[in-house]
């Protein structure tokens, strides 16, 4: 529902931009290795998402839900995001980390990674067009 999330999507396969994924990729493992440590086995399709500014947003949310069966747990998400941030205004993305809320600020280019698991959310975009690249990283359950 709108209440919840007012955003246009639209997914692309790793086939459909090799060079991409592999860019993606080797830049979320390498952040996984310095930081986090999972396990990971790869990720799923790409999401691209434009939030318009007429109140696109995203409420608080984690990625962890099984949305793509037979790939496993979602354990890491990145946003990649393709808008300089004078083309919107609002549209902050929100990461809460055990209680702790933080303004991840984007500029395009930027990739914010982080455990699939932390709520986040895209404030209200009040102008322009944030557009984004998501994409979630798997691996075996967590134990």
């Amino acid at each position: 529902p709108k209440e919840i999330r007012d955003s246009d999507v639209s997914f692309f396969e790793h086939r459909d931009s090799p060079w991409f994924h592999e860019r993606m990729q080797s830049i979320v493992h390498n952040v996984n290795e310095e930081c986090y440590h999972f396990d990971l086995d790869g990720s799923g399709a790409y999401q691209y998402t434009e939030y318009k500014g007429d109140g696109g947003h995203y409420s608080y949310h984690s990625d962890t839900c099984d949305f793509d069966p037979g790939l496993g747990t979602r354990k890491l998400s990145a946003i990649l995001m393709l808008s300089n941030c004078d083309e919107y205004s609002g549209g902050n993305l929100i990461v809460c980390a055990m209680g702790v809320e933080e303004v991840i600020k984007l500029n395009r280019g930027d990739i914010a990674i982080f455990p699939s698991y932390f709520l986040h959310k895209v404030e209200p975009t009040t102008d322009g067009l944030r557009r984004t690249i998501v994409n979630w990283n798997y691996g075996p359950e967590f134990v």
